[in-house]
């Protein structure tokens, strides 16, 4: 069965509330960034948008996608998408991930 947009968007809505309440720092910026489904395997941001795959919301417990939206909150803070460059997106997208792991990690 195909998760409903509305239910997902509740889903997401909470976890950026909860994100609030328990990293206000990630919280915060979360809400910078307007949430629009789209056709993608998980989640993505261009630096203004999260773009996210409602099946890859509705598969994710509460904690994962709390930690999934700091992650793409953090690809923004770090101007990933403005300091890529010519680089190779794909390469650049998982040495973004290995700086922002850690981060996350350390924050609980």
């Amino acid at each position: 069965m195909k998760p409903s947009l509305t239910t997902m968007a509740q889903k997401l809505t909470r976890a950026r509330v909860q994100l609030l309440l328990a990293q206000p720092f990630f919280g915060t910026l979360s809400l910078r960034l307007k949430l629009v489904p789209g056709d993608l395997p998980t989640m993505a941001t261009d630096g203004a948008r999260i773009v996210y795959n409602p099946a890859f919301v509705g598969e994710l417990k509460p904690a994962e996608l709390e930690g999934t939206l700091a992650h793409e909150v953090m690809h923004c803070a770090l101007g990933h998408q403005c300091r890529r460059g010519e680089r190779d997106p794909r390469l650049w997208n998982e040495a973004a991930d290995l700086a922002i792991n850690p981060i996350l990690i350390s924050n609980g």
